[in-house]
This record gives C-alpha cells, structure tokens and sequence, in this order.
C-alpha cells in the first residue's frame, strides 16, 4: 500500500510534467490495521475532467466477484467514453446477470467486505508471525490487500 506522502508526490510530479496517471484503487477497500484507503484525487487542484488522473476500480476484489469482469473508471469524460468505446470493440460486454450481480454487490449490505478484510487481515497476521518465527527472515507488513 502506498503512503498518502507517496501518492501526493507521484500527483504532482505527474501534473508538474504533464503526464497522465492511471491509478488501480481495486483494493482500496482491503486495508488493515484502521487505516484509511488513500484518494489520489485529494491532492490534484484540477477538476475531474481537467485533470489527467485517471482511477480505474472493480468488484473483482472487494466482493470476491473476479470472473465478473465489472470495472469502472473515473477521470475526464471524453478518455473515459474513449476506453469504453475502444473496450467494447476489443472485448464482449458483460453478461446481464454480471451487471445486476455488481449492482447489487455495490449497492446492498456492505459488511462482505469488512468480513474479507478482517479475514485477510488475519491470515496476514498469522503468516507474518510465523516467518518472523524463522531465524534469518526478516519481513516487512504489508497495510492491506492479499
């Protein structure tokens, strides 16, 4: 997980340099330890559609849906009806019940995803108890995801 300091400095050098930035927030909801997933929008001054930062997000992680195929991006209007056009010509649209599944999974009951949180949390603090366990490993925590 990058730091909030990480993904400030990365904002600005991109919009200092005039380039673009494609940030994946799939994870941004697997975080651990009570930390707060990290919004590269709140450090460009540019609105959405003057900006050059683009996230791009799905229900693959946060609701265990990865062979769903459902995604979204957020970023100007024009780049993101731009990907859409060139998506559906590269690959075939979701299935209906894909959609109403996504639908559903982001609009119902929310605590799945703290669940697989607390989950992976746990299964994260156990594996790193028992490497640190072994002589010689030295290992690093991660914040969050898998």
């Amino acid at each position: 997980m990058y730091s909030e300091e990480f993904v400030r400095r990365v904002v600005e050098l991109c919009e200092q340099k005039d380039l673009w930035l494609i940030m994946d927030d799939t994870y941004n909801r697997l975080v651990f330890d009570g930390r707060a997933p990290t919004n590269a929008y709140a450090y460009t001054s540019a609105d959405v559609d003057a900006s050059k930062l683009v996230v791009v997000n799905s229900v693959s992680k946060m609701y265990a849906m990865t062979g769903f195929r459902i995604g979204w991006a957020v970023g100007r209007r024009e780049l993101v009806k731009a990907m859409a056009n060139i998506q559906s010509q590269q690959t075939s649209g979701p299935a209906t019940p894909s959609q109403w599944a996504a639908i559903g999974a982001l609009n119902g009951v929310q605590n799945s995803v703290d669940a697989l949180r607390l989950t992976l949390q746990n299964n994260r603090d156990v594996l790193v108890a028992r490497l640190q366990a072994i002589p010689g490993v030295k290992v690093v925590k991660p914040a969050g995801t898998f």
